[in-house]
């Protein structure tokens, strides 16, 4: 340490080293080296242990630490610090009440130290017993590091390189002017601070344990196991940051780039360098979770087995009361739900007695990883004038913040001028599986989920003016310019203004596998195996428009060459102008994706209750649960009618075949497989507003408005070439198909009023369905004038899905005059086929097959919004120099006939038909055949009734050995309409 109540000078006449010394001076500090001063710090470390005892146990505890000891040079006059050759100064303070300046031949550098921060603690508690006991082991593990930059602080501070120049994580301040001059290259970046963190939990218990209690009585062996390991890391940027009382300025002759800099200036701030970027900086988070548990035991439980016989001889009686003759179709449906649900409960009572009995073994596991990927950009804020000038190259900012609370900002590059926008990332990863083996099932699931995210951090300008200034290329890329007066951007070449999308993706696979005993239907249970599979993936979009806006004057867009705007919003309060040798004003499009894809199949040894009962109570309620499925409504009523009709024949089956319930054992199997993808576009249309005149000019090319808006009081739309407004299309397409079959062998007993009968069962069943939607719409593009609407092309002009609204619309157009009504489309079809018979041959025969199909067409094709001119009270007068053609479309007015006036060569016209087509039928045909009825027929003379095939018989009091029913649905609807071409009256 060295102290000085006035001056304190050194001097070396090669380098000059000072590490974690402190020098103080009353007056005026003074440093210098004829080849290279270097100011840093001086580590320290030290480290601790430490242990102890716990009931059962022992812990101990890992400590260690590096410091680190900076140099301090402070005084109370002026600072100076020069170096012939390089300037380096690591985690130093310096601090002058004066002018304090740092001065290299070469290199300036103002660099960071780190600290570290370790610690470890670990535990174990463990205790046995007879015949089992318990162990716990825990870990807990934490590293830190920090950045600690130089700080300098000064009532005026100046720092010159002669070369390159770099701030890493420092913090330079001045009560009044902060001057920063590299004579090449000028870099202010960031130093990464970490931080890690484990925590491990292991653990393991066995014994026995008994259970007593009302509905339960038994014992069991038990083994558990389970552990846990949580893991998390980050890293965080230290930024730099330069604050001034008064004036800032930053200068480089060659490149500068700022990494997630934060300047401020009381005052005026200036960076001017031949190429510049502000880039922003990465904070990243990552997180581990990982858990397993394993537990396995071997039990014995009485009670459980005779409570499942209990339940299932009670819910069984009950089945089929009360009686079901009058009653409503949504009344029968909430009956056959009662009876399905005794059916299914009885069979999960039974099974979950036998998982309370035997070797019992569970093992479950879960991973979740995230992934988190932060950025921030660089922030400039002046109290006064703003500007950032590439004089010799380009202006790149990405993400950044430029304010002016009081005067300008001015961003101008001698290349290309581009505003984007900073990406952040998030990522999510869950795995989970389960494996679990009792009584007579062993069963697998496992899930699989990933998630994805990318927002955009948009570039954000304000202040009292904003002027942006490119010599080529001006790219506006996620953009908010907020001027309290005029905002004017001008490139010399292409003039760029778009939105940007934030995308998220979503994925999920589930399978579930199943082998040994489970439930296979709503009234069966199957002894073989069963397998689920449901893979999901989803993405979908979201606009950020890029704004620009003058909230008091005027809003100016001019390019030498062409003017792009999509998706964006442009406000000026007196006036809009645009100006360029092409111009195209459009929307955003947004792409919404989703497929879906369902694999299931189970097989084995099946036991179960079928039968007409069975049957007509199933029908019924998958009828209404697939009346509910659609949320369109003419889909709702179409389903409702096909339930409506299903439950009819149902009943009528029903009654023709009479009440009976098969018990049956089979052999067999069944799969089935869906596949669904959807695709949609949503447009987000750009939009110019304005409270007085908006002028679009294209001087040497074509204007095209598409799917986008424009509002003002004077609107002037001039091109040399081609005027074309359009709508937008955004679409909307369904695909969807599915497929089943399944077969089975084996033995069944029919109890029912038409006698009983046993034998050998075959069965069979398939179906297959398919559904089509393809939507093609389109977003009209507006414009409303509240006086004058001028519509001026050397060429061809054309509204195609556009409406023109003025009190006055005038228009001067060299080639053809076209407005066409623009039509959307939607068609829909579905188609759903199944089939299946089963037949009993043993004592007596029986046997019965059917067979269904229904069909959907939708078709629509009309115009949402008519093409139109729609003029005022000012009327219109259109001088059109070939040909007007009008397709469905109108050109009206409010005024006299004597105010509008139309003058063109040729004039043509044509209607647009509009349709909409609903048809919707269904077919299904039954047929059975009980030889147990033909004997009661003879034995009492009576003849079998016949029937037609036509539709189902009457019931009739004597028995047919055969019988069979057919059912027809139809439904449609058509209807049309013309959208007609006018003029009104001129």
């Amino acid at each position: 340490q060295l102290d000085a109540s006035q001056s304190l000078s050194l001097l070396a006449g090669h380098d000059l080293d000072i590490l974690g010394s402190d020098l103080n001076a009353g007056q005026s500090l003074s440093l210098g080296a004829l080849n290279d001063l270097k100011i840093g710090s001086l580590s320290l470390s030290d480290s601790q242990h430490r242990s102890g005892s716990l009931p059962n146990g022992s812990w101990q505890l890992d400590l260690a630490n590096t410091w680190q000891r900076g140099s301090q040079l402070q005084s109370g006059g002026s600072l100076n610090l020069q170096a012939h050759r390089d300037l380096t100064l690591q985690g130093t303070q310096l601090q002058a009440q004066g002018q304090a300046s740092l001065l290299a031949g070469r290199d300036l550098s103002l660099g960071s130290v780190m600290e570290s921060h370790d610690s470890r603690q670990q535990s174990q508690v463990a205790k046995k017993r007879l015949f089992g006991g318990f162990r716990n082991d825990d870990l807990s593990e934490r590293h830190t590091t920090e950045q600690l930059g130089s700080l300098l602080s000064a009532g005026n501070l100046s720092l010159q390189a002669g070369r390159d120049l770099t701030l890493q994580a420092a913090a330079l301040s001045s009560r009044q002017d902060l001057a920063i001059l590299a004579g090449r290259h000028l870099a202010l970046t960031s130093a990464t601070e970490t931080e890690q963190a484990i925590e491990q939990h292991q653990s393991s218990r066995s014994g026995f344990q008994l259970d007593f209690s009302i509905k339960n009585h038994g014992i069991s062996y038990n083994r558990q196991q389970a552990s846990s390991d949580q893991q998390q890391s980050g890293q965080t940027q230290r930024v730099t940051t330069l604050t001034a009382g008064a004036n800032l300025a930053l200068s480089a002759g060659d490149q500068a780039t700022l990494v997630g800099a934060q300047l401020k200036a009381g005052q005026d701030l200036a960076l001017i360098a031949k190429q510049i970027e502000l880039i922003e900086t990465h904070d990243l988070q990552q997180r581990h979770d990982q858990r397993e548990s394993k537990s396995t035991g071997l039990g014995i439980n009485q009670g459980a087995l005779n409570s499942a016989m209990v339940s299932q001889l009670r819910e069984t009686h009950k089945l089929g009361a009360p009686s079901r003759k009058d009653a409503s179709l949504k009344h029968k449906g909430d009956l056959a739900r009662r009876d399905l649900d005794r059916m299914e409960s009885g069979h999960a009572a039974g099974l979950e007695a036998l998982s309370k009995n035997g070797y019992m073994r569970q093992h479950t596991q879960s991973i979740s990883d995230s992934a988190q990927d932060n950025t921030r950009g660089s922030q400039l804020l002046a109290g006064g004038e703003l500007t950032i000038q590439a004089t010799g190259g380009d202006l790149n900012l990405r993400g950044a913040r430029i304010s002016s609370e009081q005067g300008s900002v001015t961003l101008a590059a001698a290349g290309n001028l581009n505003l984007d926008t900073a990406l952040s990332r998030q990522q999510k990863r869950n795995d989970t599986g389960e494996v679990n083996t009792g009584g007579l099932q062993h069963r697998r699931q496992e899930t699989e989920q990933t998630g994805q995210q990318q927002q955009h951090q948009l570039t954000r300008l304000t202040g009292q003016r904003i002027q942006l200034a490119a010599k080529q290329d001006l790219n506006l890329r996620g953009v908010e310019a907020v001027a309290e007066g005029a905002l004017t951007a001008v490139a010399g070449g292409r003039l760029t203004v778009s939105a940007v999308n934030d995308r998220q993706q979503e994925t999920a696979n589930q399978s579930d596998i199943t082998k040994g005993n489970f439930r296979s239907g709503r009234t069966s249970t199957t002894i073989g195996r069963q397998a689920q599979h449901n893979d999901q993936q989803a993405q979908s979009d979201t606009s950020q428009a890029s704004a620009l806006a003058s909230l008091t004057d005027r809003l100016t867009l001019q390019a030498g060459q062409a003017v792009d705007i999509t998706g964006s919003d442009l406000i000026g309060k007196t006036g809009i102008s645009i100006e360029g040798r092409q111009i195209n004003v459009q929307a955003a499009e947004a792409q919404n994706q989703s497929q879906q894809h369902q694999r299931s199949s189970q097989g084995g040894l099946s036991l179960g209750l079928r039968g007409s009962i069975v049957d007509a109570l199933t029908t019924i309620l998958d009828a209404t649960e697939r009346s509910n499925q659609s949320d369109d409504k003419r889909l709702q009523a179409l389903y409702a009618y096909r339930a409506a009709n299903t439950a009819y024949q149902g009943m009528q089956m029903l009654a023709q075949k009479g009440a009976d319930i098969r018990v049956q054992v089979t052999v067999g199997g069944k799969s089935q497989r869906q596949d669904s993808t959807r695709d949609q576009t949503e447009l987000r249309g750009s939009r110019l507003h304005s409270e007085g005149d908006i002028q679009l000019s294209a001087h040497q090319g074509d204007l095209t408005l598409r799917g986008s808006e424009v509002k003002g009081q004077q609107i002037a739309l001039q091109a040399s070439g081609d005027l074309k407004l359009e709508g937008q299309a955004r679409q909307d397409i369904l695909r969807s198909k599915s497929q089943s079959q399944g077969g089975e062998i084996g033995v069944a007993v029919t109890i029912g009023q038409s006698g009983n009968s046993a034998g050998i069962l075959l069965s069979a069943e398939a179906a297959r369905g398919r559904e089509n939607g393809d939507l093609i719409g389109y977003q009209n593009s507006h414009l409303n004038a509240g006086q004058t609407l001028s519509l001026k092309s050397g060429g061809d002009t054309t509204l195609s899905g556009a409406v023109a609204k003025g009190q006055r619309i005038e228009a001067d157009i060299g080639g053809n005059l076209t407005l066409q009504s623009l039509q959307d489309r939607d068609d829909y079809q579905n188609r759903q086929q199944s089939g299946g018979g089963t037949m009993v041959v043993g004592i007596g025969f029986s046997g019965s097959a059917s067979y269904s199909q229904s069909r959907i067409n939708s078709r629509y094709l009309g115009v949402g919004e008519q093409t139109a001119l729609q003029a005022g009270r000012g009327g219109f007068d259109l001088q059109v120099g070939q040909h007007t053609q009008l397709n469905g479309a109108v050109i009206s007015s409010e005024a006299d006939a004597n105010r509008n006036r139309l003058s063109t060569g040729t004039l043509g016209w044509q209607d647009l038909q509009n349709q909409a087509h609903y048809q919707g039928d269904s077919f299904g045909v039954a047929v059975s055949y009980d030889s147990n009825k033909a004997g009661q027929n003879k034995e009492s003379g009576q003849k079998p009734s016949q029937n037609t095939g036509n539709g189902p018989s009457a019931p009739q009091k004597q028995q047919s050995p055969g019988s069979g029913g057919m059912t027809l649905g139809f439904t449609s609807d058509s209807r049309s309409s013309t959208t007609q071409s006018a003029i009104s009256a001129g």
